[in-house]
């Protein structure tokens, strides 16, 4: 795990300019808050921006298969055997590398496509615990 966290981060994760998306994304930024001081300053669950933008009360539990099925029409899978790793290793393997990418990227293309960014769910949420 880094000794230090870098400054560059730390900027890119508060600037208001970006906003960050996800299936679960407000834990995530909860453990980065918690873990290491880091503020994601916008951040949206695509759970719930593709509930409303399809149309659909189900897709507010749907997982990112699901939802890049219904919002992309592209079908992937995420092998259980690397969901379940050890993701609080000190190292990441090649597999947990990959997941992270794809993860990383449909949900980026998920968000893109249903424009996140003018639908920005922090204003919504309930407060971080500091």
């Amino acid at each position: 795990m880094a000794q230090e966290i870098p400054q560059s981060l730390a900027d890119f994760l508060s600037d208001v300019d970006f906003t960050f998306v996800g299936v679960g994304i407000e834990n995530d930024a909860q453990k980065l808050f918690d873990d290491y001081g880091l503020h994601v300053s916008n951040w949206v669950d695509l759970r719930g921006l593709a509930a409303g933008r399809l149309n659909d009360a189900e897709l507010y539990h749907a997982g990112l298969v699901r939802l890049a099925g219904d919002v992309l029409g592209m079908n992937f899978q995420k092998p259980k055997s690397v969901t379940l790793s050890d993701w609080d290793a000190n190292w990441l393997s090649d597999d947990q590398i990959l997941y992270a990418w794809v993860d990383a990227f449909v949900s980026f293309e998920i968000g893109r496509y249903l424009n996140a960014g003018v639908f920005c769910l922090v204003e919504l949420a309930v407060p971080f615990k500091m």
